[in-house]
């Protein structure tokens, strides 16, 4: 929209902008397979902001979900070649760490969620920084999420706040926000 093209070539090469390393397809290494990295180079490249999370706590998880896990994933199955390209990009992403706001400070959060923000719901899981994502829509007073459910099989708004997805035993720890820059 912004760049008013609304041909499907022009999406497609939007699409690959935002979701490989840098904007560069080459090979499967090159996509940005964890939120919290598409958020750091997205952000480094002035697509979203990342800003409001310096305001939350920095996580010291270990990355390393599809490296320890590559029968989960069909490419990494069929070109185990490729697993120690993702464990050196998980080794990184860990050495870099991500900023989240945690579940346990909800006050500290909503004073920076804005309508139209896009949230990682942060995860509980070994190795896993992110669960699921959406995108933030203000509904009266509260904070709701645009997403896409396993469940559901479609895109809606959830029916309750976004604070129905941080509860004790979810296994979301918290949030990330990313901001996009128009």
């Amino acid at each position: 929209v912004k760049l008013k093209k609304n041909d499907f070539e022009s999406f497609v090469a939007e699409l690959q902008k935002i979701r490989y390393r840098d904007g560069i397809r080459n090979q499967y290494p090159s996509r940005l397979h964890y939120f919290s990295e598409w958020i750091l180079n997205n952000n480094t490249r002035g697509i979203v902001s990342g800003l409001d999370n310096q305001n939350g706590v920095k996580s010291d998880k270990a990355i390393n979900y599809m490296s320890t896990h590559p029968l989960d994933y069909p490419v990494l199955k069929e070109h185990p070649e490729l697993i120690p390209s993702i464990a050196q990009q998980e080794k990184e992403l860990t050495k870099t760490g991500f900023m989240y706001f945690p579940k346990s400070n909800i006050a500290n959060l909503y004073k920076y969620l804005q309508h139209g923000d896009i949230i990682a719901l942060t995860s509980t899981i070994d190795g896993v920084d992110v669960n699921h994502v959406g995108i933030i829509i203000l509904k009266g007073n509260e904070f709701h999420m645009l997403h896409a459910p396993l469940s559901g099989k479609k895109v809606l708004v959830s029916d309750g706040p976004i604070t129905d997805f941080l509860k004790p035993q979810s296994k979301n720890s918290g949030i990330m926000i990313a901001r996009p820059v128009f």
